[in-house]
């Protein structure tokens, strides 16, 4: 689409809900003009805005003798919590499953949204993420360069029951892995339950087939 004709559909789209917007009592708009953020969540929710697709990567295969394990444990620049149930439980720890060509694809959250909700936005049949995936972004990224891996919100992979949250700490200069068995209830309640901040990014597998 040119952007001409975008601007155009964008003029045409706030006219047609300016027209159809219903009557609104004065003060309630100005609680709206006030927190513009909840006002984008509110439309965001409202017309069904979907996870914004923010591009695909292709990472080579992994080295036969890759082990997951001994790159989340010894890797200089990690931090791996131990806690929830964490990333040791998580299959495939102890292996690279499969070795060959991967297509991730890569997707933004336009508001906060729970797992729950996530999953179910999320493409059907795409394949989980395995660990080695994680740790090819990470090396591409090592030191908190700009890239696929959002260094100022969170990352999330869904690996079966886990899922496997990282995060750039700029002050420490290091990656933090944070690995969930999504079952776990944590004080807040459910993990599957607890919302991401909008922009936290969404990484997920494409089946050959889907390609």
């Amino acid at each position: 689409m040119r952007a001409n004709t975008y601007h155009q559909q964008t003029a045409k789209f706030v006219a047609q809900v300016a027209t159809c917007m219903p009557h609104i009592l004065s003060d309630v708009m100005q609680d709206w003009i006030k927190n513009p953020r909840a006002l984008k969540q509110a439309l965001a929710k409202a017309l069904h805005v979907t996870l914004r697709s923010m591009g695909t990567i292709f990472l080579d295969p992994a080295a036969q003798d890759f082990s997951p394990r001994t790159f989340f444990q010894k890797r200089v620049g990690l931090e791996v919590e131990i806690a929830y149930h964490g990333i040791w439980g998580i299959p495939g720890v102890d292996q690279t499953n499969d070795p060959t060509l991967v297509e991730l694809k890569v997707f933004e959250l336009p508001w906060p949204i729970s797992n729950l909700r996530i999953k179910a936005m999320l493409p059907l049949g795409h394949n989980k993420i395995e660990l080695w995936h994680i740790a090819q972004l990470i090396e591409k990224q090592k030191h908190g360069e700009k890239g696929w891996l959002s260094t100022e919100r969170t990352n999330i992979f869904y690996i079966g029951d886990y899922q496997v949250n990282l995060s750039w700490y700029a002050d420490r200069s290091i990656w933090y892995v944070q690995g969930i068995n999504r079952k776990y209830i944590c004080n807040r309640g459910p993990i599957d339950d607890q919302c991401w901040p909008e922009n936290a990014r969404i990484f997920i597998s494409i089946p050959r087939s889907a390609r």
